[in-house]
């Protein structure tokens, strides 16, 4: 049975599926620009029953919960790229894993130096003749002369 299946056989009970709304959840996710017409043939409804079916709350939420959010794909995705490049990190044909260490390595130290820049701003504070404070912010090619 493939995971797909799995899943679908696990949100059944919970959203109260029934074999055409399952293999029309199976379609709908392995063939997304699939028709509404195309789904009738398949289940031997019209494309109006499908849309009623596809349209009701429960079947929409059953997709998602089967699909998972965009966050959970999104992560479940970096956690497969992360083993596959540390398989070619790793990897004991060297001609293979050097591009991906360079890689890898360019990468990690590009985002530690973008961190750590951050703009600095100087001012210059004078007291006025009556007591008041005046803060002027300096030029660039003034920040490592002293007045």
């Amino acid at each position: 049975m493939s995971k797909l299946q799995e899943k679908i056989d696990q949100v059944r009970d919970r959203y109260e599926l029934d074999y055409v709304d399952r293999t029309l959840i199976k379609y709908l996710i392995q063939f997304p620009a699939i028709t509404q017409r195309e789904l009738g043939t398949i289940v031997n409804l019209t494309y109006q029953a499908v849309s009623v079916r596809v349209n009701k709350p429960a079947f929409k939420a059953a997709i998602n919960d089967v699909t998972g959010t965009t966050e959970d794909n999104l992560k479940e995705a970096a956690r497969r790229a992360s083993r596959r490049l540390k398989k070619l990190v790793d990897h004991d044909d060297p001609e293979i894993a050097a591009p991906f260490v360079k890689m890898a390595l360019a990468n990690h130290l590009t985002q530690k130096i973008d961190m750590t820049v951050q703009p600095v701003i100087r001012y210059k504070t004078t007291v006025e003749a009556d007591g008041s404070l005046l803060q002027e912010i300096m030029d660039e090619d003034k920040h490592d002369k002293k007045e």
